[in-house]
């Protein structure tokens, strides 16, 4: 007549399932930065580099 330990092995268990979500969830988080990240890099290159904007335009 022990159903303590029963229900503590339970517990376990559920607790590896969350930490397994929460691990996919960093990789989600991880993804979104790195669309953030190229997203980013092209507007800031024709707002830093003005000059490479006006050879694409055509003006010399």
């Amino acid at each position: 007549m022990h159903p303590e330990p029963t229900q503590q092995q339970q517990q376990q268990q559920q607790q590896q399932q969350q930490q397994q979500q929460q691990q996919q969830q960093q990789q989600q988080q991880q993804q979104q930065q790195q669309q953030q990240q190229q997203q980013r890099s092209g507007p800031s290159h024709r707002a830093g580099c003005p000059r490479s904007a006006i050879q694409r335009a055509g003006y010399k």
